[in-house]
């Protein structure tokens, strides 16, 4: 329980108020203990404003005995008018209810609907697009001569991304500090996500030792939404025509969870690598076809010989 918050009749648009300043001053922390990152802090703070928006354009103010079923109907309703997608519209659900959960642990929701299997959190594979072989190769390939150097360096940037199957907020921040090397003297990068907090460590072959050598370790810095302009041009110069369009910094962290699928990477070994918490989670990530993973069979199992 945040220290903010008793269980002494709070209502619950003070009770959310509550949670979310908790959340920011770290009062509040995650199940194991970590203090909410940037991202996972906005997240809350939107849920927060959409339900405050929702209460002010149809309710009017809610409290916990009309969290039922006839709410969750009419919130979804109302996050997809606003053209929220599907993903996103579960990404907030599933923060809400969250909220709900620590309300009825600190003693101030005694309405139990949000356990109904109805008031699900649903989610569709995303319409992201991953890189092939060939695809990276062209990406590898690219002639840049003709652009500044920060296109080059965001291709490099971005193939590091492949290769860790990072977030960007991870691999495009990774220091000299990140190296570390196991007792056969193999390289491995320790990095703490800052969206989750997980600690993981990745295997270096020799290319990404290749691309982190170039930068002494140290990657320079370059803002998300420009890095996405700019990626969209090399895949542009790489010939992957109206797919370029489609690139962007999160294609690197599914490109590199797909081929190491295809390549048979169980994947319990890739959630170690990804960081994701469930195979539920990261089959959302693998954007192979059904021929690529029939090929994968092929070569994994005698049996189809």
């Amino acid at each position: 329980m945040g220290h903010s918050v008793n269980s002494l009749k709070v209502s619950m648009n003070n009770y959310v108020n509550l949670y979310l300043q908790d959340v920011r001053s770290g009062v509040r922390c995650t199940e194991k203990g970590n203090r909410y990152s940037v991202g996972s802090t906005y997240i809350i703070n939107r849920t927060v404003s959409l339900f405050k928006e929702f209460e002010e354009n149809v309710t009017g103010t809610l409290d916990w005995k009309d969290m039922n079923m006839q709410f969750y109907y009419k919130f979804v309703q109302y996050m997809r008018d606003n053209g929220l997608r599907q993903n996103t519209i579960g990404k907030y659900l599933g923060t809400l209810k969250t909220i709900l959960s620590c309300a009825e642990s600190d003693g101030c929701n005694k309405c139990y609907t949000y356990k109904n299997k109805r008031f699900k959190v649903s989610r569709e594979p995303s319409p992201g697009i991953y890189l092939n072989h060939e695809e990276l190769q062209a990406i590898e390939d690219a002639d840049l001569s003709d652009l500044p150097e920060v296109y080059s360096v965001a291709r490099d940037i971005f193939l590091i991304g492949v290769l860790t199957a990072q977030r960007f907020s991870d691999y495009s921040t990774i220091r000299k500090k990140s190296l570390g090397y196991l007792s056969d003297k193999h390289p491995v990068l320790f990095i703490t996500q800052k969206k989750t907090g997980k600690r993981v460590c990745i295997p270096c072959n020799k290319s990404l030792m290749a691309l982190l050598e170039k930068y002494d370790f140290t990657l320079p810095h370059i803002w998300t939404q420009h890095f996405n302009r700019y990626i969209k041009v090399v895949a542009q110069k790489a010939g992957l025509g109206e797919r370029a369009q489609k690139v962007s910094s999160h294609t690197a962290r599914r490109t590199g969870a797909t081929l190491m699928y295809l390549a048979g990477m169980d994947l319990m070994d890739i959630m170690k690598i990804t960081g994701h918490s469930s195979s539920t989670m990261l089959k959302l990530y693998i954007k192979a076809d059904e021929l690529e993973i029939a090929e994968k069979l092929i070569k994994k199992y005698p049996f189809f010989r």
